[in-house]
């Protein structure tokens, strides 16, 4: 499994086990259509990572942008992604290691969204995490790849 992978499930295993509102509606990069339901759903994706210059093989330090994105569909959703946010806000910010295992987790921004589509509304909080961590490539014949714990 790719380090990327491993981040976004431990993202979402520490959403769901910090009993937030959106209770265990939270998915690791699901593409689904939000409208039809009338709950709160996150959604966590990895949009975009940059690899730190350096040799081919060894360790590399890398800095991983998380997206966490709240959704909700009910009546007064902007609110209820608000307070989602802050739950989740609140999680990361007391475990800033996600475990011992990263350098550091640090939230970059919020963005608040809105979407209709006719029918029904849709209101989303993006949270935007940088989130360093290092793997250690070795050399071809060794063949694996390790996510190294700090």
């Amino acid at each position: 499994m790719h380090p990327r992978d491993t981040l976004r499930e431990t993202f979402v295993e520490l959403i769901k086990s910090g009993k937030t509102s959106a209770g265990d509606e939270v998915y690791n990069m699901r593409d689904f259509n939000f409208f039809n339901e009338e709950h709160p759903f996150v959604n966590v994706s990895t949009p975009n990572e940059t690899i730190e210059d350096g040799h081919d093989y060894g360790a590399r330090r890398r800095i991983l942008t998380v997206d966490v994105e709240c959704y909700d569909t009910r009546d007064n959703g902007a609110r209820f992604v608000d307070q989602l946010a802050w739950e989740i806000e609140t999680i990361f910010h007391s475990n800033p290691s996600l475990n011992n295992t990263v350098e550091n987790c640090r939230l970059q921004n919020i963005t608040m969204a809105f979407g209709d589509n006719g029918s029904l509304a849709l209101h989303g909080s993006i949270l935007t995490f940088e989130v360093t961590y290092v793997t250690n490539i070795p050399p071809e014949e060794e063949g694996t790849v390790f996510l190294n714990l700090v």
